[in-house]
């Protein structure tokens, strides 16, 4: 693993956790603060898309030899994924089903109804934030991303063996025109969610924000980037001025969120983003300069390792513990911090207890 791209899990998994535990932004803070701190959860997620093509696409590219992954492989393969995201995906629903338990018993407000709606004229096919893992039940909101991530892995061993097949020009216009499609779609999702009303708004909304198959291409333009990658090319400039490059991407999504009047769609500013976000990954593997060197450090690094378990469980978990510390509303700033000191023990403890033993487990059986 890259260490500096495994610093970018543990960023972006934290940023959409802070995102997500409403007590640690109360209404005092500045509105510039508090629209990085509500809706733009997706946009981390986004980064974890492309980071999730690219990744794969390093792991596995020598086992596309001769333009196909053989019988053996694709069961090695399938057991990995599987192995990756299911189980503590399971593991998640524990807190998810004692929070929903303990509400019942207790007579609270329940701030996420257990059953996702379905009433007609409410078009809950887009609304729903879940797809194949959380469309009923909703004690895990973020699990969206898990449908997602399986078309991913369904589509990964028939595209790659064609990769394989592409110069470096091909792969490079595959990024760009992989971006530009994902892109276009997304301008195009943004302004139904602008200029639209009532059902068309929703799709917009619904398809932008949680339309698993709308990723696809940001998932392929980071796989043409690990297929670049793996054949031993980077771009030197990107790598050897990369404090430059980050600081340029913070700079660009400041401007991207504050700037526009009216504020953008979320998912709208993702189409923006996703070039940076490539060009980031591109600036990690490089591992220059002072940002590469913190997020290699032992502390981001364990954090990285744990990203995953941290994400798929905080949900649950933070329901569960903002509702212990005030069950008919969110708690204030200091309680706020303790549902993220139980968000993180909860995510390394599924780390350690699950993920783990898992992974030696699976490959001890695919050798």
């Amino acid at each position: 693993m890259i260490r500096p791209l495994a610093g970018f899990r543990a960023v972006a998994a934290l940023w959409v956790v802070v995102v997500h535990i409403e007590s640690l932004h109360p209404p005092g803070l500045p509105e510039s603060a508090l629209r990085f701190l509500r809706g733009y959860g997706v946009l981390p997620v986004v980064f974890f898309f492309i980071l999730s093509g690219f990744i794969l696409s390093l792991v596995y590219h020598h086992r596309a030899g001769g333009g196909v992954f053989d019988r053996d492989g694709v069961k090695k393969y399938g057991w990995a994924r599987f192995g990756r995201i299911v189980p503590l995906y399971a593991a998640s629903l524990v807190p998810g089903i004692a929070f929903h338990l303990v509400w019942t018993v207790q007579g609270g407000a329940n701030p996420m109804p257990f059953t996702q709606s379905t009433a007609p004229g409410e078009w809950s096919l887009f609304r729903t934030d879940g797809w194949a893992f959380n469309a009923l039940f909703r004690s895990n909101v973020p699990a969206w991303t898990l449908s997602a991530e399986l078309l991913f892995y369904i589509l990964f061993p028939f595209l790659l063996p064609r990769l394989m097949d592409w110069d470096r020009g091909q792969l490079r216009r595959g990024v760009v025109w992989s971006l530009a499609l994902y892109g276009a779609i997304q301008v195009g999702l943004g302004f139904l969610q602008l200029l639209g009303h009532g059902w068309i708004k929703q799709v917009g909304f619904g398809v932008g924000h949680f339309g698993s198959p709308i990723f696809v291409p940001a998932f392929f333009a980071g796989m043409c980037l690990g297929t670049l990658v793996s054949r031993g090319w980077i771009w030197e400039w990107v790598a050897s001025h990369s404090d430059w490059v980050y600081a340029g991407i913070v700079a660009w999504t400041v401007i991207l969120v504050q700037v526009p009047n009216p504020t953008w769609p979320p998912s709208m500013v993702t189409a923006f983003l996703a070039p940076a976000f490539c060009l980031a990954i591109a600036a990690g593997v490089g591992g220059q300069g002072w940002v590469n060197s913190w997020l290699s450090c032992r502390a981001v690094q364990e954090l990285g390792a744990a990203s995953y378990a941290i994400y798929i469980t905080h949900w649950p978990t933070k329901e569960l513990m903002q509702f212990y510390f005030n069950p008919v509303g969110w708690p204030g700033i200091t309680p706020g911090l303790a549902v993220l000191a139980a968000v993180l023990a909860v995510g390394f403890a599924g780390h350690e207890l699950v993920e783990k033993p898992l992974h030696a487990w699976v490959r001890a059986r695919t050798g």
